[in-house]
């Protein structure tokens, strides 16, 4: 059982991150759509949709269609954050390959704790200022050895190659990197990197706000009014505090982690 809400089932979980998926493009999703997306059967869908209306995280209509509620939204993206970041990590870390990686995703999403969720996002941080770190991690995959990993020959007397990211704070940030709040509306931007508190990046990650993410700004902060922007193709609000956790760099700008 996932930290996302532990009263709800995993295959429940799977209804609503596959409901949010096709919401992405389509004003509502259909009963034949979902079973088509998950490979079920129509007949298995109906009840899992009435529970789920049952439990508040849907409105079902008996047209047929479903649409998510704001509590529905928010496990439903929390699961699909964590399906994408392990996904990424079996893939470009692990070197997995994809259709494998998706798999194992799709088990390991319900268990993921919060603060391995934060690790995760961190490390795709440090992947995109220190290209030597990935290089570290491809050369230690492709040449295991005895069913260890040699990242380096020596472990006693050599050491990682030095990281800007984690050794000068202003790395941390890079020249590249402004502030969310500080961008232009409309214009596209990849996210850098995520700042604030723990719970403050806790709420961000959660909402799928991790290194690589492409962001837009629809309506800028005004007074008290929240800032709304598109996520990777989905709308949301978001307050004063939380815009300004977040570092991004223009989508025109070319090099690492772009």
């Amino acid at each position: 059982m996932s930290e996302v809400d532990n009263s709800i089932s995993r295959s429940l979980e799977d209804y609503l991150e596959t409901i949010y998926r096709l919401l992405g493009s389509e004003a509502v999703a259909r009963v034949g759509d979902i079973a088509l997306e998950m490979e079920v059967s129509p007949a298995s869908v109906t009840p899992a949709m009435k529970r789920l209306a049952e439990m508040g995280l849907v409105d079902y209509s008996k047209r047929r269609h479903v649409r998510l509620t704001d509590e529905g939204i928010s496990i439903a993206r929390r699961t699909l954050v964590r399906h994408n970041i392990l996904s990424r990590f079996l893939v470009e870390v692990l070197g997995i390959d994809e259709e494998l990686a998706d798999r194992d995703a799709c088990s390991m999403e319900h268990s993921l704790s919060s603060e391995a969720l934060l690790r995760l996002a961190t490390l795709f941080e440090v992947m995109a200022v220190c290209p030597g770190f990935d290089n570290l991690v491809h050369s230690g995959l492709e040449n295991w050895e005895d069913g260890r990993l040699p990242l380096f020959s020596d472990p006693c007397t050599e050491t990682p190659p030095s990281c800007p990211f984690i050794l000068n704070e202003e790395h941390m940030v890079g020249a590249d990197l402004s502030r969310l709040s500080d961008q232009p509306i409309g214009e596209a931007c990849r996210i850098g990197k995520v700042t604030g508190s723990a719970s403050s990046r806790t709420i961000l990650v959660d909402r799928g706000f991790v290194e690589g993410a492409i962001l837009t700004i629809l309506r800028p902060l005004t007074g008290d009014l929240p800032c709304i922007i598109d996520l990777d193709g989905y709308r949301m609000e978001l307050d004063r505090d939380l815009t300004n956790c977040i570092m991004v760099r223009p989508m025109s700008v070319e090099g690492i982690g772009s």
